[in-house]
This record gives C-alpha cells, structure tokens and sequence, in this order.
C-alpha cells in the first residue's frame, strides 16, 4: 500500500523551489557583475569613472548643433521646458501627404555638453554569490549626463547621418572603444 506523506513532499517542493530560485539569482548576480565589470572598463586607455576623462572635449550647445547643421541643414536644437538642462535634436521631415512634421531624434545636454556620457552612481548592497549570507557594495548608475559623442552615435544608428560626414563635423576625435560599438 503506497502511503502519501504530504507534508514531507510540501517540504520537498519548498527546498526546490528556494534552490531554483537561488540558482536564477546566483545567474543574474553574476551577469550583472560582469556587465558591470565590461562598462566600467578602460577605454582605450581613459579611466570611464574619471569625471575629467569622461569630460573630454565639451561643447556648448550651440557649437554642436552647428557642427550637426554643417551635416544636415534639416537639423535643429529644442530646449525643454520640463527640463531646462536638457533638450533634443529635432528635424523636419516630409509626410506622404507632402506636409512636413517635427520629428524629435534623440535628447541632448543644454550649455556644455561633456564629449563621453558622464555616469553618476549610488551606493547599493546586494547579496555576494560567493559567500553565503554575505554582502557586497556595488554602484548603481543613476542619471547619466549625455555626451554629445553619444548623441551623434544615435544619429549614426539611425542613418541621420554617415561617418564620413561625422568624421569632417568632428575631427580629430579620441580613440575610443565604445565609440566604435556605440557606432555599429
């Protein structure tokens, strides 16, 4: 006679449930640890959590639109009136019916705008996968300052423009590794 122990298979089930969940954290702790690890890594040699690193060559707004003009005429800034310290670039483009609509593009500092998007961090304990019931301080990523390498590379990927074109608005441009990613 088979006799059903149903508290001992409730038990069962909890264990395994508490172990699949460990194992699904332990997995996503260490992508996220290693994802971490990638984006905080050097840049062609330039520290990417040094203010004045990321800094760069900064250029007031206005230069840079001028400098996007000089690619595209179509192109215009529009500041924010919910956000005074930022807004977008915008262009005019041609509707089937013949009529012309404002299409917004990406967003984009107003004043100085630093030449590689500038992170800000928090401080967060999460739990550290190698010691059981043990912690680890990690930053968060708060609200990042976009850079206008950035801005440009979102222009790039949406075919705005070219890198020939992006190469005569802005020469001499640093060497950098997540510039290229960013622009493929």
């Amino acid at each position: 006679m088979l006799i059903l122990d149903s508290a001992g298979q409730q038990r069962h089930q909890r264990q395994a449930v508490v172990e699949r969940t460990r194992d699904v954290t332990r997995t996503a702790l260490l992508r996220m640890l290693e994802e971490e690890r990638d984006e905080f890594a050097d840049d062609a040699g330039r520290p990417v959590t040094s203010l004045s690193a990321q800094t760069g060559k900064p250029l007031m707004h206005v230069r840079f639109v001028e400098a996007l003009r000089r690619i595209n005429s179509n192109f215009f800034y529009e500041r924010s009136i919910s956000f005074p310290d930022r807004g977008g670039i915008y262009m005019f483009q041609r509707q089937k019916n013949g009529e012309y609509k404002k299409t917004f593009l990406c967003g984009c500092g107003y004043g100085w705008i630093p030449e590689f998007t500038i992170r800000r961090f928090k401080k967060e304990m999460v739990p550290d996968h190698k010691v059981q019931g043990g912690w680890l301080e990690r930053r968060i990523p708060t609200e990042p300052t976009m850079g206008w390498r950035t801005v440009v590379a979102r222009l790039l990927r949406g075919r705005y423009i070219t890198e020939g074109e992006v190469t005569k608005a802005f020469p001499n441009l640093m060497p950098s590794r997540k510039w290229q990613t960013l622009c493929t």
